[in-house]
């Protein structure tokens, strides 16, 4: 069910220009702040424009955002995290008390911070989506290249004369996936909801 209702979803957001009754810019004079009705499914604004017009045009911008915030904190969370697991030492140490660092401050507030420092674009509010939700990437990749360091398959790779960096890249990686995915879908969440709070303050 869950699976049904996001294809759903996407399909309405990629779909979204073809669907909308009305144009979700255009100002309807008379038509401000109508209820729900057979006309207008989600009401108006305060300008009279259609709402359920306007949500279906936003559902792809905000699922754009999500995806590629998430996307870039997915590859950089476990290639850095992954590393800082396998190769151990002082990297280990730097990433993980930078981590700890980046979790003790709210994270809407560094986002919020981020998009003041680079300016009010939508790759702004991508790279601060990213930053907030990279910390979350990398201790669970950390985590679990610890884990699988000590397994005989990474043995067996080693004793077959590859290197370390595709021992990390092929063997290790590769097996973090299945319980990155999981994060990642969290983190689809969160991502859209710090860009609409982000949208919300202006």
């Amino acid at each position: 069910l869950a699976l049904a209702f996001l294809v759903v979803l996407l399909a309405l957001a990629l779909l979204a220009p073809w669907l909308v009754p009305y144009d979700p810019h255009a100002t309807q004079l008379g038509q401000e702040l109508q209820p729900p009705s057979r006309a207008h499914w989600f009401g108006t604004d305060v300008v009279g424009r259609d709402l359920f017009s306007r949500v279906l045009i936003a559902a792809r911008l905000d699922l754009m955002i999500a995806f590629a915030a998430v996307s870039l904190s997915f590859v950089a969370g476990t290639l850095i995290g992954g590393a800082a697991a396998y190769f151990g030492g002082v990297l280990d140490q730097v990433i993980s008390r930078l981590t700890d660092v980046l979790m003790t401050f709210p994270l809407f507030v560094v986002a919020m911070s981020f998009v003041a420092a680079l300016g009010n674009s939508l790759q702004s509010i991508v790279l601060a989506s990213a930053l907030v939700n990279l910390p979350f990437f990398l201790r669970l990749a950390r985590s679990e290249v610890r884990q699988l360091r000590v397994q005989s398959f990474v043995e067996a790779a080693r004793a077959g004369g590859n290197s370390e960096l595709r021992v990390l890249l092929h063997y290790m990686v590769p097996n973090t996936v299945p319980t990155m995915t999981v994060q990642l879908s969290t983190g689809l969440g969160w991502a859209i909801l710090n860009a609409a709070s982000l949208s919300f303050i202006g």
